[in-house]
């Protein structure tokens, strides 16, 4: 493989890794928005976040609620 290729390879993994973590980005505020508004509980909530591989620190400030509570979710 030549340099230009490489170049152009790394180029297309770096454009990946942004659209998915934009993509991530969005589903998370989505989800903030709907927590806000009461479309969607709070246990719902967690589960979809924890679903998008969310720290629990993230989570606990999306949701107001303290990690221990959060943790209860995780394995259901």
């Amino acid at each position: 493989m030549n340099k230009v290729d490489c170049i152009a390879e790394y180029g297309e993994e770096q454009y990946n890794a942004g659209m998915d973590n934009g993509l991530k980005e969005g589903k998370i505020e989505i989800i903030k928005n709907m927590l806000n508004d009461g479309d969607i509980s709070s246990e719902n909530a967690i589960k979809r976040l924890i679903s998008l591989y969310c720290d629990l620190e993230s989570i606990s400030e999306i949701t107001g609620l303290s990690i221990g509570e959060i943790e209860k979710y995780q394995n259901k």
